[in-house]
């Protein structure tokens, strides 16, 4: 691959390698990938070319997938990102490649088997993946193992810490089928992790009330007194709850393994908890006071809603440190940060995440025409990533 720059840097160019580029994705705090796939899909070999944030290319990769679809999870929490293999185990081992800041490629495989016979279980082929997240310290996989014959889901993370790709593990509370059906207990979400600690989170109710969950572990599965926030009178809707960052719970099919009365939060090392409230047909977020009381720590005026059961999304990303939090509740729609500062309001139309998932950076600059934006020490460039896969090269400007 080629880079020529301009005067002062107002024009990057790069010259396709061996295939066509067919992808860019923003690596946040890194830089950009170009992705670069055989177009005959004779091989699964796949090109990664960084263009960092001084408008250098550091390194140019092959990788080479077992699977001709592997995953991307890609995050601003760690150097490293993945390509997950298979979501399902094969011959009881999923496969990945890591990728590290330096261009260094791992490409390895666990065995979910031996996992799951420390819980006195060997059928890795009922392993069901639900989510794939990218923290600060390590890789974790949330996998479900339905136990029919005793009405209950076992709760499995595998957690790979990056550095040396160890696998450990951590056995959540097992999940009351009967009382999931029956809308008592959620489904268990990501709701944050740090360096130290991984939190994931499920909604259950308890003589009416509302309980938020949170079981946590450490980046070498060592168990974290599990957290939990009583919330006062709320009438939550069951909302979708979807990630708009690079997490596996974006290439899982079921999105009704995401429908929740609620999600914890574990930011900043405080714990709130979000929902869709029924009575205002508004987000509410609750938290702990300064008294550790749970309040609710944002306003809302009322919205009507036309339906009893209105249709309705919770999305969330982070970005620089904040959650970003976005509410669809029939043709409602609002938007709210939590950050250290605590909770702020936004005036965000839906027109602003269109590109957020692969392109964080086009969230941030005031130029939402362009399809990709990439930042060369603090400057935006902006190119087109429509028909990459028929162009020579690929063209940056300012």
């Amino acid at each position: 691959m080629l880079i020529s720059s301009g005067f002062a840097f107002t024009q990057i160019e790069l010259t396709k390698g061996k295939y066509q580029f067919n992808k860019i994705v923003e690596w946040p705090g890194q830089g950009s990938v170009l992705i670069a796939e055989d177009p005959t899909g004779a091989t699964n070999d796949i090109s990664l070319n960084l263009l960092n944030n001084e408008g250098a290319i550091p390194w140019s990769k092959t990788i080479y997938p077992k699977s001709k679809n592997p995953k991307l999870i890609i995050s601003d929490h760690s150097n490293y990102f993945y390509y997950i293999d298979n979501f399902k185990p094969d011959n009881n081992f999923i496969h990945y490649n890591q990728v590290n800041q330096s261009g260094g490629i791992v490409s390895t495989k666990f065995d979910v088997l031996k996992v799951i016979r420390t819980y006195g279980y060997t059928t890795p082929n009922d392993l069901e993946l639900n989510e794939i997240i990218n923290t600060p310290s390590a890789l974790v996989f949330y996998f479900q193992l339905p136990i029919k014959s005793e009405g209950i889901i076992e709760n499995i993370f595998i957690s790979i810490t990056h550095h040396n790709n160890r696998v450990y593990h951590h056995k959540g509370p097992s999940t009351d089928i009967k009382l999931q059906k029956k809308g008592n207990v959620g489904p268990l979400l990501f709701a944050g992790a740090n360096t130290q600690s991984i939190h994931f989170t499920y909604f259950s109710t308890d003589a009416n009330k509302s309980i938020a969950n949170f079981v946590g572990f450490s980046p070498k599965g060592e168990p974290i007194i599990d957290q939990l926030l009583r919330i006062p009178a709320a009438n939550p809707i069951v909302s979708a709850f979807q990630s708009l960052n690079l997490d596996g719970s974006i290439y899982v099919e079921n999105k009704t393994l995401f429908e929740a009365r609620g999600k914890g939060v574990f930011l900043n090392n405080q714990y709130y908890f979000i929902l869709n409230d029924a009575a205002t047909n508004c987000l509410t977020i609750y938290g702990l006071n300064e008294k550790k009381e749970v309040v609710k720590l944002n306003k809302c005026e009322g919205n009507q809603a036309s339906s009893r059961n209105p249709k309705a999304t919770i999305s969330y990303f982070e970005m620089d440190g904040d959650l970003y939090l976005t509410s669809e509740i029939e043709d409602s729609f609002s938007s709210n940060k939590i950050d250290k500062e605590g909770i702020q309001t936004l005036d965000l139309i839906k027109k602003d995440l269109e590109n957020i998932q692969l392109n964080p950076s086009s969230f941030k600059t005031k130029d939402k025409t362009a399809n990709f934006v990439h930042v060369i020490n603090g400057t935006p460039f902006y190119t087109s990533t429509q028909e990459m896969d028929k162009q020579e090269k690929i063209i940056f400007k300012q």
